[in-house]
C-alpha cells in the first residue's frame, strides 16, 4: 500500500541532515556516476533532466551540459538541503534549476519534456514501479532521450535479510518474523502514522510497507513487457553500499 504522506515522514530534520552522499570509493558509486553522467551527454543545446526523488541533490555533482533541472522530492527538508548546495556546483551555473516536493504518481509533465530521466533508490522501494508510472517516464522523455533508474533486487534483499537473521539469537529471529512485522503491518493499515513520536518507531511503521516494493529479475521485466510504447532497455545488477540493485537503462525510440 502506497502512501505519499507516510513517506514524507522518514525524513524528517534530523534524518534529512544524516542522509550522506556516496563516497567515490564506495560500492556502486561508479554505476551510479556514470550513468548519470552519460545520460546528460549529446542533448544541445544542453539536456533536460529530471531527477525523481532527488533528496538532498546527492548526485548533482555528476551532472553535465544541463540546460534544465527539475528535482522533485516528497521531503520538503531533504530538498531545503539541495537548494543550499546548488550554488556550489560549477556544473550547474548556468542551468535553470527548479526544484519542489511532489508526489510523483500525482504529477503530469508535457509530452517530451526531458532528454534524461532519473531516479536511484526511490521507484521500486518507496513508490511502487508499474506499467502506469514507466508509460508516463516514457511519455516524457524526448524521441532517443533515456532514463536510468535503480530498483532493489528482491530476491537478494530476502537472502540478505535470512543471511543476518539466521547470524542472530533464533529469538531475535523469532520477534522479527511473528511480532514485529505484523505490528507494523496492522499500523500501515490504520494509518497510525502520526502516533508514533520517534524516528525509529517511524520506520517500523513503514518498513513493512516499503519491503513489498522490492522487485524481483521477473517482476521487473513482466513491466517492461506490457509496455506498448517504442523503448529499448539494458538491465545490469550491481552492489552498492546497501543492496543489490538492477540498473534499469531505458531508450526511447522514435522517428
Amino acid at each position: 500500500m502506497y502512501s505519499y504522506d507516510s513517506m514524507k515522514l522518514l525524513y524528517d530534520p534530523d534524518n534529512s541532515k544524516s542522509y550522506g552522499d556516496f563516497d567515490p570509493s564506495q560500492p556502486g558509486y561508479d554505476v551510479y556516476a556514470e550513468a548519470i553522467t552519460q545520460g546528460c551527454i549529446g542533448h544541445r543545446p544542453g539536456a533536460r533532466v529530471l531527477d525523481i526523488g532527488c533528496g538532498t541533490g546527492r548526485w548533482f555533482h555528476c551532472l553535465r551540459d544541463v540546460k534544465l533541472l527539475v528535482g522533485l522530492d516528497a521531503s520538503l527538508n531533504m530538498l531545503n538541503i539541495a537548494h543550499r548546495r546548488l550554488p556550489e556546483l560549477d556544473a550547474l551555473s548556468h542551468t535553470e534549476c527548479l526544484l519542489f516536493e511532489a508526489d510523483i504518481r500525482k504529477l503530469m509533465f508535457m509530452p517530451d519534456s526531458f532528454d534524461f530521466i532519473y531516479s536511484t533508490g526511490v521507484l521500486g522501494e518507496y513508490v511502487p514501479f508499474d506499467q502506469v508510472l514507466l508509460e508516463s517516464i516514457l511519455s516524457w522523455l524526448s524521441v532517443r532521450g533515456s532514463c536510468f533508474i535503480t530498483i532493489v533486487d528482491k530476491d537478494a534483499f530476502r537472502n540478505y535479510e535470512d543471511r543476518l537473521l539466521d547470524s542472530r539469537k533464533p529469538s531475535l529471529k523469532y520477534s522479527i518474523r511473528k511480532l514485529i512485522t505484523p505490528l507494523a503491518k496492522v499500523a500501515v493499515n490504520i494509518n497510525m502514522v502520526n502516533f508514533f513520536p520517534c524516528t525509529i518507531a517511524k520506520q517500523m511503521h513503514i518498513l513493512y510497507d516499503f519491503s513489498q516494493f522490492y522487485m524481483t529479475k521477473k517482476e521487473l521485466t513482466d513491466v517492461l513487457n506490457k509496455v506498448s510504447m517504442p523503448f529499448t532497455y539494458e538491465l545490469i545488477s550491481f552492489q552498492d553500499r546497501k543492496h543489490v540493485h538492477f540498473g534499469l537503462k531505458l531508450f526511447k525510440s522514435g522517428k
